[in-house]
């Protein structure tokens, strides 16, 4: 009889274990079930494909906030010297003042481009009536043109400038407030823009935030590698670590894992059309993988002359450059080599 009893006891022991293990068991399996439902349910769809290949087609060189090295940054004068000098898009920045006005500065704050100091999100849009950029400008560039400091452009001036023309235009975005999308939405259906504009950023959840709020934007995603870790200033990639001991090697490991989604999963769960990439990180193989994934590539910076003809001619990747004004010497150097190797 006992051990009749010993053997209950042994059996029911078992039992109890073995259910806490097959709780703990069905919930790993769970997981990885559950970020794949989960996956699908949140992901976003990419823009409709006629928009998509309208804005792609033809587009090769695109002036990096204007034409910079030759007009103060992000003004109406450095668009329209970049169109003079026949770019197919233009890139700018985007910030919104406290009444909610979206305008074309790149920085967070007035200091560096104008004779006001403080953030942009401190003031009004008639607060900036008398702030001008370009008073301490530096030219690099060959142009002769005047530089007459003007005020900070608004949005519904850069478009109405580019109406007429065909040029694309790429909206560089670092924040996702409920009020910027909503106006930036308003402007695209107002002016017809999502078959000729883009919504770019380094931030996942910018894009994520526009794509939901509108499924018809044309998204791309911006990257270089060692983003989180490494100081990156005016198109010098400066090798300093951005902290020291325990928190930068964090900073690596985010790098890493910021490099690992975007090779992977990432661009299908925002639904992104496109990768901007780092000219430094992008090479001919990589380019053709993120083709067989069916996005579009673009490149930025690229201002000197042999590697924007192998990025056009070779690669066939559209990219931004500071030097709209070797557009005209590029098309001359390309028609030569395609001539004599024809």
């Amino acid at each position: 009889m006992k051990k009749w009893e010993n053997g209950n006891n042994i059996t029911e022991k078992r039992n109890s274990t073995s259910k806490p293990l097959c709780i703990i068991f069905a919930f790993i399996l769970s997981i990885p079930l559950t970020v794949v439902i989960a996956f699908f349910l949140l992901k976003n769809s990419k823009a409709d494909a006629s928009d998509v290949e309208a804005f792609f087609t033809s587009l090769r060189v695109i002036g990096h906030r204007g034409s910079p090295e030759n007009l103060p940054e992000n003004t109406l004068d450095s668009f329209q010297q970049a169109l003079l000098d026949g770019v197919d898009g233009i890139e700018f920045d985007i910030s919104l003042t406290r009444d909610g006005f979206p305008i074309l500065m790149h920085d967070d704050s007035l200091d560096r481009m104008t004779n006001m100091t403080g953030p942009i999100s401190s003031k009004t849009l008639a607060e900036l009536e008398d702030c001008y950029v370009g008073i301490d400008f530096n030219r690099t560039g060959p142009s002769n043109r005047t530089v007459v400091p003007s005020r900070i452009p608004e949005l519904e001036d850069l478009i109405k400038l580019v109406q007429p023309s065909k040029v694309r235009l790429i909206f560089d975005m670092k924040d996702d407030n409920e009020k910027l999308v909503e106006t930036i939405s308003g402007m695209f259906r107002k002016h017809g823009l999502y078959n000729r504009s883009v919504i770019a950023s380094f931030s996942p959840s910018v894009l994520y935030s526009f794509k939901r709020a509108d499924p018809k934007f044309i998204t791309v995603l911006i990257f270089r590698d060692r983003f989180y870790s490494t100081w990156y200033y005016e198109g010098i990639h400066d090798q300093r670590p951005r902290s020291k001991g325990l928190w930068q090697r964090c900073l690596e490991l985010g790098d890493w894992l910021n490099m690992v989604a975007i090779n992977g999963f990432l661009p299908s769960f925002l639904g992104v059309d496109g990768l901007m990439g780092y000219n430094k990180n992008i090479n001919e193989l990589w380019v053709q993988e993120q083709r067989d994934r069916g996005l579009h590539v673009l490149a930025w910076t690229v201002n000197e002359l042999p590697e924007m003809l192998w990025m056009q001619e070779k690669l066939q990747v559209p990219f931004l450059t500071d030097r709209s004004y070797e557009i005209a010497r590029l098309g001359r150097i390309a028609a030569d080599i395609n001539k004599t190797y024809a």
